[in-house]
């Protein structure tokens, strides 16, 4: 088990389909938040101080 995986599913451990969908939901969310966050960066829209404090928390939660 891990921080990430509290159950030890492997990330597999969906009750039923709608919680999977949930899910994906979820990371799709994510995915599209953090291309928005680099675009801002690309585009000079985040100061360099926290754009060093999202990469940061970006890799941490990759991690997972």
């Amino acid at each position: 088990m891990s921080k990430c995986d509290p159950k030890g599913t492997g990330g597999q451990g969906f009750k039923d389909s709608s919680e999977m969908l949930k899910n994906y939901k979820s990371y799709a969310f994510v995915c599209v938040l953090e291309k928005q966050v680099l675009f801002a960066g690309d585009l000079d829209l985040i100061e360099k101080g926290e754009w060093g404090t999202l990469k940061k928390s970006s890799q941490k939660s990759k991690e997972c």
